[in-house]
């Protein structure tokens, strides 16, 4: 029996901090908090996948980890222009096996899960106003209005990456412009097949701009705030004051964050997300008492177990650069993981015409990380799987194990070990224990 050993890299933790319910006020957001916003990039069309001008190199990654292990790989990327180009990656498409549910709300379909400020463990009610530094938004009407907002970065949902979003004057955003009737002032349960699809909503329900508005702000720590200020029902027209957030984060996660709500009101709108295809989603609340003052949600996405950094950059004429992606098998169950890594040219040169690349990632998590294969053949046994960064294989038998690299192993060396090194994709020999 020949065992081959899936080595891994030192485990690497996700920090990871429960915050516990404050219902005192939060600070308003001062100008300290600014940071600067990139020039949003065009949604990635399916025809631009898989373009020149950056090699990108290896074409896919493949992991092996044990419980709770995490391991990294290098991804090297070349600018074939004379002139620099600059570049941002990111990591999206998550799917495979799901993680255990997040407390009591969800998984939906796809993996999402979401717990609120009264369970422990739950996001700290933390409303911060931004209507002193933020950017109004302009709606198209008070009543059953909208407006398009470019995101700050690629945000991930559902499977899908979204540059834009629509906010809607009746608290929901949609990643179509399909709001339905009368712009969709009549909320529904979620998941269902009417429009508006593709939703974030914190308060979807029959609203009016009254005196209020709209903004939107960029915190220091990256995520990208929308909020309504001073929003009321149409009907009645007085004594209704709703003030909310939504909390966007690159990495998919996103939380509501609830002010000072007044209404007379209590049972007509829906909390949650739903995905575009209406088939999935989240509800938190559907026509019940449940968002109110002092009260928060988080929506965290599923799969977050890869990685890539840096995440942006800039590449010389003719140069390399090296991304890192890390995989981390945390909280996951045995099974096969598959994620995207984009490569996308964001500027500089002949940046701007280059085309989007996509490099597939597989992580394996097995009981202990270590695989026994024994295949016979004309040429005794050999190892037939796909090379991945961390296999070492022990050729107790002095046996050519490696289809593809005839040869390699000489008859001289007893017990010789070898490893893949993705980074030069290369079997090297190396001394076992």
């Amino acid at each position: 029996m020949y065992r081959l050993l899936l080595l891994s890299a030192l485990a690497i933790g996700l920090a990871t901090t429960a915050s516990a319910q404050s219902a005192t006020a939060s600070p308003p957001v001062t100008k300290t908090d600014v940071v600067a916003q990139p020039a949003p990039q065009p949604p990635i069309a399916p025809s631009q996948l898989g373009g020149s001008g950056i090699v990108v190199s290896p074409s896919q990654l493949d992991f092996f980890v044990g419980d709770g292990e995490s391991d990294s790989a290098p991804v090297t990327l070349t600018n074939t222009d004379s002139s620099p180009v600059t570049f941002e990656a990111y990591i999206t498409n998550y799917g495979g096996n799901s993680p255990p549910p997040v407390l009591t709300g969800g998984p939906d379909l796809y993996g999402y899960t979401f717990a609120d400020s009264d369970e422990a463990g739950g996001p700290a009610v933390n409303f911060r106003d931004i209507s002193g530094v933020g950017d109004p938004i302009s709606f198209s009407d008070a009543d059953d209005g909208s407006a398009l907002l470019d995101l700050p970065f690629p945000f991930p949902f559902y499977g899908d990456v979204h540059t834009s979003i629509y906010v809607s004057t009746n608290g929901f955003m949609s990643f179509g412009s399909e709001f339905g009737s009368f712009g969709g002032f009549l909320n529904d349960p979620i998941p269902d097949a009417s429009t508006p699809n593709g939703i974030i909503a914190p308060y979807w329900d029959d609203l009016h701009q009254r005196d209020g508005d709209g903004y939107t702000f960029q915190l220091g720590d990256g995520r990208f705030v929308i909020q309504w200020t001073n929003f009321g029902r149409l009907t009645p027209s007085t004594g209704e004051d709703h003030n909310f957030q939504v909390l966007l984060s690159p990495d998919g996660t996103i939380e509501f964050q609830y002010g000072a709500i007044t209404t007379t009101v209590e049972t007509s709108h829906t909390v949650g997300i739903e995905s575009s295809d209406n088939l999935d989603g989240l509800q938190v609340y559907f026509n019940e008492p449940g968002a109110v003052s002092d009260y928060a949600v988080r929506f965290r996405s599923p799969y977050l177990w890869a990685s890539v950094t840096p995440n942006s950059g800039e590449i010389a004429g003719f140069a390399s650069t090296d991304i890192l992606v890390t995989v981390d098998a945390r909280d996951l169950p045995e099974g096969t993981y598959q994620a995207d890594l984009y490569v996308s040219p964001t500027g500089g040169g002949a940046g701007a015409s280059l085309n989007h690349s996509i490099v597939p990632i597989t992580m394996t998590v097995s009981d202990d990380g270590v695989a026994s294969i024994l295949i016979e053949g004309e040429r005794g046994p050999r190892y037939l799987g796909s090379p991945v960064q961390g296999l070492t294989i022990d050729d107790l038998a002095e046996m050519n194990l490696v289809r593809g690299v005839p040869g390699y192993f000489p008859f001289s060396e007893t017990n010789l070990w070898t490893s893949y090194d993705n980074s030069t994709g290369q079997w090297v020999a190396s001394t076992g224990t």
